[in-house]
């Protein structure tokens, strides 16, 4: 144990405060009878010499406390890639579930929330690389909170294999150093393989995307987009299925549902009723409807919860 270059240390509370609690690797938290229950993570201390601009650093799993939450956090010094691998939550208000990927840039804050019945597990690499290799690669959409995502599920279960397979590395230095870097090439490259082959956004959805980001909080609708487009109604829902794998009526209550949770969370005596008409629903009742079948909760238990 004490050679071995893997540190174990439990986030739940800990990392909340800003601490680290390294602690024997394997060795479970006796806070805790439940494996379930603590955040269970693996960080690497590579001892070795630089070689070259592209070094993954950490590598890790970590299991969710039910209902657990981070505001405002950012990651340490590098992009860190995540894989989820079970269970549900929030990723800036946008819906995590297993087989989603996503990537959080060290420069921008990001909040997360873990599903009170069936909490977040993921495996998760920080890698010393620029943020441009990503977006280099064809797998990753950006949105604008700076977080790229993509749909791993088709090789989900090689994902899992090869990353525990790279918890299972023993030894230090340049060998441990290569053989993870390896490793993190296998797993992106079976992402890249099953990931079906699509071309950049066509102009009438960018110019779309735009148009409902300017005015989601108006009376917008698929009609009134394809006419701003000078296209036909059908032929928009076409290239926004293939784009973005959503119709324009879903992409319109995404945004809407994004801007609503930075209001709950970052306006707390802001009415509900107001917030539902800032974010474009002409009723209370609609609000609540669209909210429960996005976050599955209401807007009211929501913002309890944000607290």
């Amino acid at each position: 144990m004490q050679n071995s270059p893997w540190f174990s240390h439990y986030s739940t509370f800990e990392e909340d405060r800003g601490e680290s609690a390294p602690l024997l690797a394997q060795r479970k938290d006796p806070r805790f009878a439940d494996d379930s229950q603590p955040v269970y993570s693996r960080d690497l201390i590579l001892r070795t010499a630089s070689i070259g601009d592209f070094c993954v650093c950490d590598w890790g799993e970590d299991r969710w406390p039910k209902g657990r939450k981070v505001e405002n956090r950012r990651c340490d010094f590098m992009p860190t890639l995540h894989f989820v691998i079970g269970g549900r939550g929030t990723l800036n208000g946008t819906p995590l579930q297993a087989g989603t990927a996503f990537l959080i840039d060290p420069n921008i804050p990001y909040s997360m929330s873990g599903d009170t019945e069936d909490p977040l597990c993921y495996c998760w690499m920080r890698i010393r690389v620029e943020d441009s290799f990503f977006r280099k690669l064809n797998l990753f959409t950006f949105g604008e909170d700076g977080c790229g995502r993509f749909d791993f599920s088709p090789c989900l279960q090689d994902v899992v294999r090869l990353h525990r397979k790279g918890q299972r590395l023993t030894g230090d230095g340049l060998y441990l150093s290569l053989s993870l870097n390896s490793l993190f090439f296998e797993i992106i490259c079976r992402c890249l393989g099953a990931a079906p082959q699509r071309n950049e956004p066509s102009p009438y959805v960018l110019r779309a995307l735009d148009y409902i980001r300017a005015h989601y909080a108006e009376n917008i609708n698929v009609n009134l987009l394809a006419e701003e487009l000078h296209i036909s109604r059908n032929h928009l829902r076409r290239l926004f299925l293939r784009d973005l794998g959503r119709l324009p009526k879903e992409q319109i209550e995404k945004c809407r549902m994004e801007a609503a949770v930075t209001r709950l969370e970052r306006s707390p005596a802001i009415p509900l009723s107001q917030i539902a008409a800032e974010v474009g629903y002409p009723s209370y009742s609609q609000f609540i409807q669209a909210f429960r079948k996005v976050y599955g909760c209401a807007p009211k238990e929501y913002r309890e919860t944000a607290k």
